[in-house]
């Protein structure tokens, strides 16, 4: 099966790192692909626009070109790129067979401060005007539970990025605007599987419980990992996939 792989707020497909490797070593059969929100990685030159339904339109307008068009694809999407795979797959339920979300959130089931931890809010508008690699740094002590010498070469890798695409902080905010206002769908056609962390520092793991409810979808919790799994947990991920596909 092919797999879409969208990554969340203000990062690019090169922020999954090893992870797309691993997934197609240890899940049978997969071809693994991945796709930058516009505003971001290979597409930093354009705005990102304000509505998660507008973000769908433009990302499967340039989905395909590298996807066979009669395979059986999947998605999987980490946190604002989750409310976008939801969307895309209630919007056009030919397009996935089967869908994956990583800690996401949904604004008309969860309140804000579940959605996005209020220390890290208040400590936005200083995020963006820091250096890139004291930024990254910054970051990955939210939204990765390793220790901080375990990420060092990766705020490292980060910032490079970040200093070589330069992306606007405009378009952080306007992402920021979109995720605001995401709506679950209310129903998808393809099996879901909602997989979470109880250890998440950024966004509560009772939002995916309360999203997997709501959509009747497989809950799938890890204890340690931090809002990015696919950093923390690549090789869980993996495990749960390959046993909801394959039970």
């Amino acid at each position: 099966m092919d797999w879409l792989l969208l990554r969340g707020l203000a990062r690019e497909q090169r922020h999954f790192g090893s992870f797309p490797t691993t997934l197609e070593r240890l899940l049978p059969g997969a071809r693994v692909h991945a796709l930058d929100l516009p505003g971001f990685g290979d597409q930093a030159a354009r705005p990102s626009p304000t509505s998660v339904d507008d973000i769908v339109a433009d990302l499967r307008s340039r989905a395909f070109a590298d996807l066979p068009g009669t395979a059986p694809r999947g998605i999987l999407a980490l946190s604002l790129g989750g409310m976008v795979a939801l969307s895309w797959a209630a919007l056009h339920p030919e397009d996935f067979a089967r869908v994956v979300v990583v800690n996401t959130s949904s604004a008309d089931l969860s309140p804000p401060w579940q959605r996005f931890s209020m220390g890290v809010a208040a400590r936005l508008p200083r995020l963006l005007l820091s250096s890139s690699l004291a930024r990254e740094r910054a970051i990955l002590g939210i939204t990765s539970n390793r220790p901080a010498e375990e990420n060092e070469p990766v705020a490292a890798r980060w910032a490079a990025w970040f200093d070589e695409v330069q992306p606007k902080r405009s378009n952080v905010l306007r992402q920021l605007f979109a995720a605001s206002r995401s709506r679950r769908p209310t129903r998808v056609a393809a099996p879901v599987l909602v997989l979470t962390s109880r250890a998440d520092r950024l966004v509560s793991w009772r939002c995916s419980e309360k999203l997997a409810t709501a959509l009747g979808a497989e809950l799938r919790v890890h204890d340690a990992g931090g809002h990015d799994l696919s950093l923390d947990a690549p090789e869980w991920i993996c495990d749960q996939l390959r046993s909801w596909i394959s039970p």
